[in-house]
């Protein structure tokens, strides 16, 4: 595992692009359990996808549906929330190869 720091810039992006800057991005598949974040990172990017799906005129109801299903995909590991500072980021470095899992 290796920690990083979020630049403002990384802290404002959307979870996809997040995952892709990080590096947990390997041609069309996504590792987001390997990010770890803090809860109020981790609010932040929820709230970016709240914003997307509102652009995109869900109803109150869709949008919940719709942002649960892109969070459960691509949203970052949420175990150790409490123990990382705000700015911060783990990442497990375990490279995956076809068929590993």
């Amino acid at each position: 595992m290796k920690v990083i720091k979020l630049t403002n810039k990384q802290r404002n992006m959307e979870v996809t692009d997040l995952l892709k800057s990080v590096g947990l991005v390997d041609g069309s598949q996504a590792y987001p359990s390997q990010l770890y974040v803090s809860k109020n990172d981790a609010k932040r990017l929820y709230k970016k996808i709240e914003a997307m799906g509102r652009k995109q005129g869900y109803t109150k109801k869709g949008l919940k549906n719709a942002v649960g299903m892109h969070w459960l995909n691509y949203g970052p590991n949420t175990s150790l929330e409490l123990a990382i500072k705000d700015g911060y980021a783990i990442i497990e470095d375990i490279p995956f190869e076809d068929g590993d899992l």
